[in-house]
């Protein structure tokens, strides 16, 4: 049985030529949208790419998942945003909140007043969000993919989703907001699942293995989770990120358009240095950008 589940080991000779293979082939990559942090991935994400988001409550989590994902479908990835706390209704809300001040700096509409239709009963914000929503399916229609998988669902869900973007795409970026909320698959063995989904730690480090395994057969694959879990998952990451927010309260001001300014930590890159971003954060328009 042991043999069946553990690689026998390779001898460095037998491998040479695979490797420099790998080493000498360009890899195409996917643009963050944010020029400073795709200077320290020189070029941005790639397969096999494991990355990590953290930082307190309301520093902006999702919303840089979301702008990840975004960012990721308008260069023609195949993009998928999983969440299992955030509906379509709320994913299309931010978005065209992000269309509208990309088009209108100025405007008043923001992701507050989309969600809970307050834009609607005005004619001028309503043309704005009609208009917002078509940019947003013209712009990433065909490419963004919305996944809520219901709490506790197992990485599975995630994999099966992975496989349909593998056969259209040639590049594909997997985002999960809360990886928290997974269980692990376990190989499909039942037993060794009831173990490791037993306890948080024990889960989250399984997942973490499993989301790796993802990224390997040729996935980009990000994830957002609680700060106080980040020391658990991060030794099998190869990026990780954690956003700074500029006070201790850390309330994400979603009710309204006014910048703040953010600290975006680059803490772990296997690809160049470890450096701070600054960012300009409008969380109810939808907007982040590079200081």
């Amino acid at each position: 049985m042991a043999a069946s589940l553990t690689k026998l080991p390779v001898v460095l000779s037998a491998m040479h030529v695979d490797v420099t293979s790998r080493i000498g082939a360009q890899a195409p990559t996917t643009p963050t949208g944010l020029p400073r942090l795709d200077e320290l991935l020189l070029g941005g994400w790639r397969r096999g790419d494991v990355v990590a988001i953290s930082g307190p409550i309301g520093a902006g989590k999702t919303s840089l998942a979301l702008h990840l994902a975004y960012v990721a479908a308008r260069a023609r990835a195949g993009a998928l945003f999983a969440s299992a706390v955030h509906d379509e209704t709320e994913i299309f809300a931010r978005l065209s909140a992000r269309a509208i001040h990309r088009a209108h700096p100025d405007s008043r509409v923001h992701y507050g007043r989309i969600l809970t239709g307050q834009a609607l009963e005005d004619a001028s914000e309503r043309a704005l969000v009609t208009q917002a929503l078509d940019t947003v399916l013209k712009n990433v229609g065909g490419a963004l993919s919305l996944l809520r998988p219901p709490p506790l669902a197992s990485t599975e869900v995630l994999v099966r989703a992975a496989e349909q973007l593998w056969s259209q795409r040639e590049r594909t970026v997997v985002v999960i907001d809360g990886m928290e909320s997974l269980t692990a698959q376990a190989r499909g063995q039942a037993a060794l699942a009831a173990a490791v989904n037993s306890s948080m730690t024990a889960r989250l480090c399984q997942v973490v293995l499993e989301l790796r395994a993802l990224a390997e057969q040729g996935a980009a694959v990000i994830f957002t989770l609680p700060e106080p879990w980040l020391p658990l998952v991060s030794p099998s990451c190869s990026h990780v990120l954690r956003l700074e927010p500029p006070s201790a309260t850390g309330a994400e001001p979603a009710q309204a358009a006014e910048a703040l300014k953010l600290s975006l930590q680059l803490l772990k890159n296997t690809r160049g240095p470890s450096a701070a971003v600054a960012l300009r954060a409008q969380f109810g328009a939808g907007l982040l950008e590079v200081w």
